[in-house]
Protein backbone atom coordinates (compact mmCIF):
# COMPACT_ATOMS: atom_id res chain seq x y z
CA UNK A 1 0.00 0.00 0.00
CA UNK A 2 2.84 2.39 0.73
CA UNK A 3 4.14 1.85 -2.83
CA UNK A 4 0.73 2.87 -4.18
CA UNK A 5 0.88 6.03 -2.07
CA UNK A 6 4.39 6.78 -3.34
CA UNK A 7 3.03 6.61 -6.91
CA UNK A 8 0.37 9.18 -6.01
CA UNK A 9 -2.53 6.74 -5.86
CA UNK A 10 -5.21 7.17 -3.18
CA UNK A 11 -4.57 4.73 -0.36
CA UNK A 12 -7.73 5.38 1.67
CA UNK A 13 -9.84 2.99 -0.41
CA UNK A 14 -7.12 0.33 -0.20
CA UNK A 15 -6.88 0.71 3.56
CA UNK A 16 -10.66 0.55 3.88
CA UNK A 17 -10.71 -2.69 1.87
CA UNK A 18 -8.14 -4.23 4.26
CA UNK A 19 -10.17 -3.11 7.29
CA UNK A 20 -13.37 -4.45 5.75
CA UNK A 21 -11.78 -7.82 5.02
CA UNK A 22 -10.30 -8.16 8.48
CA UNK A 23 -13.59 -7.12 10.11
CA UNK A 24 -15.33 -9.90 8.16
CA UNK A 25 -12.73 -12.41 9.35
CA UNK A 26 -11.23 -12.94 5.90
CA UNK A 27 -7.74 -14.40 5.84
CA UNK A 28 -5.05 -11.83 4.93
CA UNK A 29 -3.85 -14.14 2.15
CA UNK A 30 -7.25 -13.69 0.45
CA UNK A 31 -7.19 -9.90 0.93
CA UNK A 32 -3.80 -9.44 -0.78
CA UNK A 33 -4.93 -10.39 -4.33
CA UNK A 34 -7.89 -8.01 -4.01
CA UNK A 35 -5.50 -5.19 -3.08
CA UNK A 36 -3.28 -5.97 -6.06
CA UNK A 37 -6.32 -5.89 -8.35
CA UNK A 38 -7.51 -2.57 -6.89
CA UNK A 39 -4.02 -1.11 -7.20
CA UNK A 40 -3.70 -2.17 -10.84
CA UNK A 41 -7.09 -0.56 -11.61
CA UNK A 42 -5.99 2.65 -9.87
CA UNK A 43 -2.75 2.63 -11.88
CA UNK A 44 -4.73 2.14 -15.10
CA UNK A 45 -7.06 4.97 -14.06
CA UNK A 46 -4.06 7.20 -13.33
CA UNK A 47 -2.61 6.42 -16.76
CA UNK A 48 -5.78 7.24 -18.74
CA UNK A 49 -6.43 10.39 -16.71
CA UNK A 50 -2.88 11.60 -17.34
CA UNK A 51 -3.43 10.97 -21.05
CA UNK A 52 -6.64 12.99 -20.87
CA UNK A 53 -4.84 15.78 -19.01
CA UNK A 54 -2.30 15.97 -21.82
CA UNK A 55 -5.24 16.45 -24.21
CA UNK A 56 -6.66 19.36 -22.23
CA UNK A 57 -9.00 17.74 -19.69
CA UNK A 58 -8.69 19.63 -16.40
CA UNK A 59 -7.94 17.83 -13.14
CA UNK A 60 -10.71 18.66 -10.66
CA UNK A 61 -10.91 16.32 -7.66
CA UNK A 62 -8.09 13.90 -8.42
CA UNK A 63 -8.89 11.25 -5.81
CA UNK A 64 -12.57 11.06 -6.71
CA UNK A 65 -11.69 10.90 -10.41
CA UNK A 66 -9.17 8.08 -9.85
CA UNK A 67 -11.60 6.05 -7.75
CA UNK A 68 -14.49 6.56 -10.18
CA UNK A 69 -12.32 5.69 -13.18
CA UNK A 70 -11.01 2.58 -11.37
CA UNK A 71 -14.62 1.54 -10.75
CA UNK A 72 -15.44 2.17 -14.42
CA UNK A 73 -12.58 -0.13 -15.39
CA UNK A 74 -13.75 -2.78 -12.93
CA UNK A 75 -17.20 -2.59 -14.53
CA UNK A 76 -15.85 -3.02 -18.06
CA UNK A 77 -14.77 0.34 -19.50
CA UNK A 78 -11.75 -0.04 -21.79
CA UNK A 79 -8.82 2.24 -22.52
CA UNK A 80 -10.03 2.78 -26.09
CA UNK A 81 -13.48 3.77 -24.87
CA UNK A 82 -11.97 6.26 -22.41
CA UNK A 83 -9.82 7.68 -25.20
CA UNK A 84 -12.90 8.11 -27.38
CA UNK A 85 -14.75 9.83 -24.52
CA UNK A 86 -11.73 12.12 -24.07
CA UNK A 87 -11.85 12.97 -27.77
CA UNK A 88 -15.58 13.65 -27.63
CA UNK A 89 -15.19 15.75 -24.48
CA UNK A 90 -12.93 18.14 -26.36
CA UNK A 91 -15.97 19.20 -28.38
CA UNK A 92 -17.73 20.28 -25.16
CA UNK A 93 -18.99 23.80 -24.56
CA UNK A 94 -17.19 23.83 -21.23
CA UNK A 95 -13.86 22.45 -20.05
CA UNK A 96 -14.50 18.86 -18.97
CA UNK A 97 -12.84 17.72 -15.73
CA UNK A 98 -11.30 14.39 -14.83
CA UNK A 99 -14.31 13.74 -12.59
CA UNK A 100 -16.72 14.22 -15.49
CA UNK A 101 -14.61 12.04 -17.77
CA UNK A 102 -14.45 9.32 -15.10
CA UNK A 103 -18.22 9.58 -14.58
CA UNK A 104 -18.62 9.26 -18.34
CA UNK A 105 -16.50 6.10 -18.37
CA UNK A 106 -18.45 4.67 -15.44
CA UNK A 107 -21.72 5.64 -17.11
CA UNK A 108 -20.66 3.89 -20.29
CA UNK A 109 -19.74 0.76 -18.30
CA UNK A 110 -23.15 0.86 -16.60
CA UNK A 111 -24.89 1.11 -19.98
CA UNK A 112 -22.85 -1.83 -21.29
CA UNK A 113 -24.08 -3.83 -18.27
CA UNK A 114 -27.58 -3.04 -19.59
CA UNK A 115 -26.62 -4.52 -22.99
CA UNK A 116 -26.28 -1.15 -24.69
CA UNK A 117 -23.61 -1.40 -27.41
CA UNK A 118 -20.40 0.46 -26.60
CA UNK A 119 -20.66 2.61 -29.72
CA UNK A 120 -24.16 3.82 -28.78
CA UNK A 121 -23.28 4.39 -25.13
CA UNK A 122 -20.12 6.27 -26.03
CA UNK A 123 -22.03 8.53 -28.42
CA UNK A 124 -24.69 9.25 -25.78
CA UNK A 125 -22.18 10.00 -23.01
CA UNK A 126 -20.14 12.13 -25.40
CA UNK A 127 -23.24 14.11 -26.31
CA UNK A 128 -24.02 14.58 -22.62
CA UNK A 129 -20.53 15.93 -22.00
CA UNK A 130 -20.80 18.22 -25.04
CA UNK A 131 -24.04 19.62 -23.63
CA UNK A 132 -22.37 20.31 -20.28
CA UNK A 133 -23.81 17.49 -18.16
CA UNK A 134 -22.02 17.19 -14.84
CA UNK A 135 -20.74 13.94 -13.34
CA UNK A 136 -23.93 13.18 -11.38
CA UNK A 137 -26.14 13.90 -14.39
CA UNK A 138 -24.11 11.58 -16.61
CA UNK A 139 -24.38 8.81 -14.02
CA UNK A 140 -28.13 9.39 -13.61
CA UNK A 141 -28.56 9.18 -17.38
CA UNK A 142 -26.58 5.95 -17.61
CA UNK A 143 -28.55 4.29 -14.80
CA UNK A 144 -31.81 5.20 -16.53
CA UNK A 145 -30.57 3.86 -19.87
CA UNK A 146 -29.46 0.62 -18.18
CA UNK A 147 -32.83 0.31 -16.44
CA UNK A 148 -34.58 0.66 -19.80
CA UNK A 149 -32.07 -1.50 -21.70
CA UNK A 150 -34.69 -3.92 -22.99
CA UNK A 151 -36.70 -0.99 -24.43
CA UNK A 152 -33.69 -0.09 -26.57
CA UNK A 153 -33.03 -3.71 -27.56
CA UNK A 154 -36.63 -4.30 -28.58
CA UNK A 155 -37.00 -1.00 -30.44
CA UNK A 156 -39.47 0.67 -28.03
CA UNK A 157 -36.86 3.38 -27.45
CA UNK A 158 -34.09 4.76 -29.63
CA UNK A 159 -30.62 5.84 -28.60
CA UNK A 160 -30.69 8.27 -31.52
CA UNK A 161 -33.85 9.93 -30.18
CA UNK A 162 -32.40 10.04 -26.68
CA UNK A 163 -29.26 11.79 -27.96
Amino acid sequence: MSKAGERGLPTDSLLNKVKEGLAKGIEPTRIDPVLWQMTSRLEFAHEVLEEAKARGVSEGNRQRALETMAEAIARGATKDEVRELTRLSQESRHKVTHEELAAGAKGLAVMKEGRIPSKDGTALVGEGMRQGYGASEILDLSREVKRRGSDFEEGRASMQQLR
